[in-house]
């Protein structure tokens, strides 16, 4: 008995203390659990509402002259005096006489001219006179054309006309001894001196009008769009697109106001572009700023085409816009994208037509990964810039 009493008791105790650590640990209340509250995120965003807007194009292009010619000697001779200002860079006037080439020779041809029109004349009116004798003197029946002088008349009023020809022409030759301009101009280059024989058709000098000065500038047909004009657009100055002219001359900027005088019609083959031309007038007259500086041919200019009319639009910041032409918005505590109209995209800022509406709460901060209806904190940023984009205050309309 007490053999066996020495077996059981360290099996006792073990099984004993089995069951303890069992009842303890089934006693023992579970650890509580923390709960991590769910993460949501925080954007940036700008409340938006639509706007007028100005739609202004920016192009570039180069100065040249509305028209540029070479002026040319129509008739020979010795050049007998010049115009001062006939030099490079100089300025003539309209109708001013740069070129005069002797003329003696020319005025002789003028007075042998006028005497073959008076012995033409005379020729003729004797021939008149004798089909008027015929006339009465011979019987009715014989009133032939021959013998009514009608040949000799005939040639006569030829021979007239030759010799009236002949003094147009010997006036217009002497006419052509002061060689001017139609048009204000300014000297390109001169070629000829005093006392110097020209033969006809040597060239005397270029030029080129002052009057006005046209800007040639490529539009794409988007901007065409933009600014609601089509190929073949022409319009004259009251009807026509303002356009701004900027040139940086040393550092400076001088400005001159345009508009849109015409564009092609047809593509231009290389570029797949189509032209349109700016005109502004007086370019050496209309100066702005301090010193008087003129808008030169030749130079190169920036220029802001501006649409008749304004449209309503959304303006939008450009970094607010994600691929597929999408933004993000924020409602009621939730993210969504919108796909957009984006009418045009300026250097900072998107011009917005649909897609949007008055009130939206566009995400203007960085993203990623977004998911569709996601929980979303909106925080209010700075108003949205509109610097580059022309928007029309309302209450001013």
């Amino acid at each position: 008995m007490g053999k066996l009493i020495k077996i059981m008791l360290p099996s006792g105790i073990i099984a004993a203390s089995f069951i303890a650590v069992f009842l303890m640990t089934v006693a023992k209340e579970p650890p509580v659990k923390n709960a991590t509250p769910e993460a949501i995120p925080r954007y940036e965003v700008n409340e938006i509402h639509s706007q007028l807007v100005q739609v202004v194009v920016d192009l570039f292009g180069e100065v040249k002259a509305e028209s540029e010619l070479t002026l040319i000697a129509e008739v020979s001779g010795r050049i007998e005096s010049i115009h001062p200002a006939f030099n490079a860079g100089g300025t003539i006037d309209a109708n001013e006489v740069l070129i005069k080439i002797k003329d003696e020779d020319y005025r002789l041809a003028v007075v042998q001219a006028e005497a073959q029109v008076a012995i033409a004349d005379l020729a003729l009116q004797e021939n008149i006179a004798d089909a008027e004798v015929a006339r009465k003197q011979l019987p009715s029946g014989s009133h032939t054309p021959l013998a009514l002088k009608q040949p000799q008349i005939a040639q006569a009023r030829a021979q007239l006309k030759a010799a009236e020809a002949g003094l147009q022409k010997a006036r217009l030759d002497l006419a052509r001894t002061a060689i001017t301009l139609p048009f204000t101009s300014r000297i390109r280059s001169k070629l000829v001196g005093v006392g110097q024989y020209v033969p006809v058709g040597v060239s005397l000098g270029e030029a080129y009008s002052t009057e006005n000065a046209e800007v040639r500038l490529a539009f794409t047909d988007d901007q065409l769009i933009q600014l609601g004009i089509s190929m073949g657009y022409k319009a004259e100055k009251q009807d026509a697109l303002k356009v701004k002219v900027t040139a940086n001359v040393a550092g400076r900027d001088y400005e001159w106001w345009g508009w849109l005088a015409r564009v092609d019609a047809a593509y231009e083959r290389q570029t797949r572009l189509i032209y349109g031309y700016v005109k502004v007038e007086a370019p050496y007259e209309q100066v702005r700023g301090q010193e008087k500086m003129p808008l030169a041919i030749g130079s190169f200019i920036s220029a802001q085409v501006r649409a008749t009319e304004p449209i309503r639009a959304y303006v939008i910041p450009s970094e607010a816009l994600h691929y597929g032409n999408r933004v993000y918005v924020v409602n009621n505590g939730q993210v969504f994208s919108k796909r957009l109209s984006v009418f045009q995209q300026r250097s900072e800022s998107l011009v917005v037509l649909d897609g949007l509406k008055d009130g939206d709460l566009i995400v203007t901060s960085p993203v990623s990964a977004v998911v569709e209806g996601a929980k979303a904190e909106a925080v209010v940023a700075k108003p949205i810039a509109t610097q580059n984009v022309f928007v029309i205050q309302e209450q001013a309309l």
